[in-house]
């Protein structure tokens, strides 16, 4: 049983760090149409969007590099956690004041209401993923045999 967690574990930060590498990437490409796309959300003042979207696509990278790695897991789930859940509630913000809005997840796309409703779900699965992933701690390190110091030692023991 704990074999298959900690291949759950390594598969679920394998994905959300892949998740969020791309999209800090996509963002980071094209910084105006993701200022955009946030606010659309009429969430932030023009001075929070700004700092928002300067900021997020590095955040977004960083922490995807930390899931892929498996540093610091626990604070890199707990911090992908509340990013998911600061995401679904600007989702649920925006389709309880009938607002049609391209998230800006993964670059621009056609705002809809049923794509806005596919990233609240998007953003709840990671949620749910970030938080399991959060609770189960060091298991299932992708790179633990890289990283280990005996890996480093070409010399047989």
């Amino acid at each position: 049983m704990r074999r298959w967690r900690s291949w759950l574990a390594c598969a679920a930060r394998c994905a959300l760090g892949c998740g969020f590498l791309y999209a800090g990437m996509v963002k980071f490409q094209d910084p105006g149409a993701f200022a955009g796309a946030i606010a659309a959300f009429q969430l932030l003042p023009p001075a929070g969007v700004e700092w928002l979207a300067g900021s997020l696509p590095s955040f977004e990278i960083l922490l995807g590099a930390l899931l892929l790695t498996g540093w610091q897991l626990p604070a890199a789930a707990l911090a992908a956690t509340l990013l998911a859940s600061g995401f679904a509630a600007a989702l649920g913000l925006a389709l309880a004041r009938g607002l049609v809005v391209d998230c800006g997840c993964f670059g621009e796309g056609a705002p809809s209401i049923r794509h806005t409703w596919v990233a609240l779900g998007r953003d709840i699965v990671v949620l749910i993923a970030a938080c399991w992933l959060y609770r189960v701690g060091r298991a299932g390190r992708a790179l633990a045999p890289v990283m280990s110091k005996g890996a480093a030692d070409p010399t047989p023991s």
